[in-house]
C-alpha cells in the first residue's frame, strides 16, 4: 500500500466517523429537548400545586425527644371543627428557639382543612424551589447540548472526535 491510499482510507474513517457524531449529537439533542419538556412541565405543574396547608391553628406538644437543634417524634395535638382534637407526628422538627422544644409548649401547625390530620409547620408551598429548579436545570441542560451541537455543527474535528464517545455513552 502506498501513503495515498492509507491517506485516503484515514480520511473516510474521519470523515464517516464525523457523519455519525453529527447524527448522534442530534439524536441526543432532541432526546434531551423531550426530557426537559418533561421537566419543564413537572416544574409548572410543581409551582402551581395548590398549598393544602391552609388552616392555621395553635397546637400544643404531647410529646418530644429533643436535643440542642432539633426534636425527634414530636406529636402535636390541635384543635379542628368538631368535638374532636386531631394530632399529628413529625419525625424531626429544627428547633429555632433558644431552648429545645419540650411537653406542654405551644406550637402553631398549618393544616389540611379536607383532611384535619395532615398538617405541617410550614404555609408556604414548600415545592416553589423544586419547581423553579427543574425548569432552570432543564433550560441549562438543553442550553449545554445545543452548543455542542452548534460547536458539532460547525466543526468537523469535534464531530469526529464526539462520535465515539457517544456510541460509548450508549452502550454503557
Amino acid at each position: 500500500m502506498n501513503d495515498e491510499s492509507d491517506n485516503q482510507i484515514g480520511l473516510e474513517i474521519y470523515k464517516g466517523s464525523a457523519s455519525v457524531g453529527r447524527f448522534l449529537t442530534l439524536v441526543f439533542l432532541i432526546v434531551t429537548i423531550i426530557i426537559a419538556i418533561i421537566f419543564c412541565i413537572y416544574g409548572v405543574m410543581t409551582i402551581l400545586q395548590k398549598n393544602r396547608h391552609t388552616e392555621k391553628v395553635q397546637g400544643t406538644i404531647v410529646s418530644a425527644s429533643c436535643n440542642a437543634h432539633h426534636c425527634y417524634n414530636v406529636t402535636v395535638s390541635y384543635p379542628v371543627p368538631g368535638p374532636t382534637k386531631a394530632s399529628v407526628t413529625f419525625d424531626k422538627l429544627k428547633t429555632t428557639a433558644s431552648a429545645p422544644l419540650k411537653v406542654g409548649d405551644p406550637l402553631t401547625l398549618y393544616y389540611n382543612k379536607n383532611k384535619h390530620d395532615d398538617a405541617s409547620t410550614e404555609s408556604s408551598g414548600k415545592y416553589l424551589g423544586q419547581g423553579i429548579g427543574m425548569i432552570v436545570a432543564a433550560v441549562l441542560v438543553v442550553g449545554f447540548m445545543g452548543f455542542f451541537y452548534w460547536l458539532v455543527k460547525k466543526y468537523e474535528p469535534v464531530a469526529a472526535i464526539a462520535a465515539p464517545f457517544e456510541i460509548v455513552g450508549i452502550l454503557a
